[in-house]
This record gives structure tokens, sequence and C-alpha cells, in this order.
């Protein structure tokens, strides 16, 4: 039990709260409606027009991405969604300068996975 101390109350005697009890963060949660989120971020990688220069970093996106599907845990498809996030980085500075709209494309979809990994982290 988490104590918090206000007013003239006694933290010993005077608890308020508790602790999430193991697995069942906010970070499951998300775990457990995983595909519903990762469709949107995977339809954006499809709709990327490939070229050769950065076809290997999109194909390396979507394996990363299956893989935080079938990942068993919350941290495991985190993991996942990180190294997608670094596949499209990559992407997107192979583009920079001669594809700038495509690099902020593959950069924003980078950030959508990393902020799913985020919160497959919470707590």
């Amino acid at each position: 039990m988490i104590l918090l101390k206000h007013g003239s109350h006694d933290q010993k005697t005077h608890g308020h709260g508790g602790l999430v009890p193991h697995g069942s963060t906010g970070g499951d949660a998300v775990h457990r409606n995983l595909d519903k989120h990762l469709a949107p971020i995977s339809a954006k990688i499809d709709a990327v027009k490939t070229n050769p220069t950065i076809a290997g970093d999109l194909a390396q996106a979507k394996v990363t991405l299956h893989a935080a599907s079938i990942a068993p845990t919350a941290a495991a498809s985190a993991q996942a969604l990180g190294n997608t996030r670094l596949a499209l980085s990559s992407a997107a500075r192979k583009v920079t300068g001669t594809n700038t709209p495509l690099a902020i494309t593959l950069a924003d979809i980078g950030k959508e996975a990393q902020r799913l990994a985020d919160a497959l982290g919470r707590a």
C-alpha cells in the first residue's frame, strides 16, 4: 500500500491508495489490444511509395512491427516497436534532402510507433 501523508494524519495508520497488482499495468491493457493500435501504423508503412534506397528499411520496419504483434509481453512489444522506429528513422535519413516530404512522413510514422511503445511501457 502506498502511504501518503497529508494534514496531521499518521502515515503508519492512515494509508491511501494501493499498488497496482503485478501484471495489471496500463501497458498490459494496451498490449491486450495491440492489434488495433498496430494496424494503422502498418497501413501507413504500406502506403509509403518505396524506392530501392529505403526498401530494406521499410521491410525491417514491417518485420519488427510484426514482432511487436506476436511478442508475449508488453515490454517485448515495446522493444520491437522501438526497433520499428529505428528502421523508419534510418529510412528518413536516407531520403532527407532528396525527398523531404517522404522523410517527414517516415519520421511521423516512427514517432507514432514510439508513442505506442511508450504506452506499452507505462506502469
